[in-house]
């Protein structure tokens, strides 16, 4: 008969913790897609892409990025903030 496992173990407040547990140690990635997660009430990619621009214009008024670059512009600009 195998041991009985702790359900404390899996509880939401545990589950939180080690999530946020790997997000400080860069070992955690969102993966959002069309669809799901937009029903679920998610950001699309566009939405985030125009926040992240947004808050790199706040940061820097000329901040001169492209839709493709916007990514590598964020994290050059806000470090260990960009995740």
């Amino acid at each position: 008969m195998k041991p009985h496992r702790n359900r404390e173990m899996y509880s939401l407040e545990s589950q939180i913790a080690h999530l946020k547990k790997l997000n400080k140690r860069s070992k955690l990635a969102a993966f959002i897609g069309a669809g799901v997660s937009a029903s679920c009430g998610l950001p699309d990619w566009d939405y985030l892409k125009q926040e992240i621009a947004k808050q790199l214009l706040a940061k820097n008024p000329r901040a001169e990025f492209s839709d493709s670059t916007i990514e590598d512009v964020a994290r050059k600009e806000f470090g260990d903030e960009f995740n």
